[in-house]
């Protein structure tokens, strides 16, 4: 009885609260201009178990107002010699695939609770706002153990209207003057209401 509850417990994924996010959240960019993504993962163990060994990510955007442009895999799953990786662009969207061959504790050891998986890089094409969200996700920790995230945090870049100029702040100086010419205005116009009464 007791072995037969060990192998169900082996046979079943541990379960872990890990997220994965997009930073920064907003941004504004221009057409033809480049704007730049972080794939972040979070809530692994600190340079301990859970470590993340395998992640297949996909990224969807709204291919009329962003370009994917290119990725830049961080190093938390080894070096290029230590990996497998493919990144494979489609219409609107970008998958990220990326394996790992070290071992659990080399894996442990190179990865904090929170890291960045990758860099994307999108180009503003026309002016409106694309989210960023995510698609295919299939994460596996440095056993082989699937990893369902817990939280899923989406993003959103807007490309600027060219055409629209930005509403330019007022100068402090500007409002104060505003201000004291209406106080002056104010007391000259009672002065004179004094005057008639009198």
């Amino acid at each position: 009885m007791s072995l037969t509850i060990s192998i169900v417990f082996c046979l079943v994924s541990p379960s872990w609260a890990v997220s994965l996010s997009l930073s920064p959240s907003t941004q504004n960019i221009n057409p033809t201009q480049m704007g730049t993504v972080d794939l972040v993962v979070a809530d692994l163990g600190n340079f301990v178990a859970p470590s993340l060994g395998a992640f297949l990510v996909e990224i969807t955007f709204d291919d009329s107002l962003l370009a994917f442009d290119s990725v830049s895999y961080g190093p938390s799953l080894g070096d290029p010699f230590d990996t497998i990786i493919l990144t494979t662009p489609g219409a609107g969207t970008v998958s990220l695939d990326e394996f790992s061959f070290l071992f659990d504790f080399e894996l442990d050891a190179l990865q904090p609770d929170t890291f960045s998986l990758a860099t994307l890089t999108f180009t503003g094409l026309a002016p409106g706002s694309s989210a960023l969200g995510f698609g295919t996700i299939d994460l596996s920790d440095a056993l082989g153990s699937t990893i369902v995230p817990s939280s899923l945090d989406t993003a959103s870049i807007t490309v600027n209207d060219p055409q629209v100029p930005p509403i330019p702040e007022p100068a402090t100086f500007i409002l104060m003057a505003t201000g004291l010419a209406g106080i002056a205005a104010w007391k000259l116009k009672q002065g004179r209401k004094n005057k008639q009464i009198a």
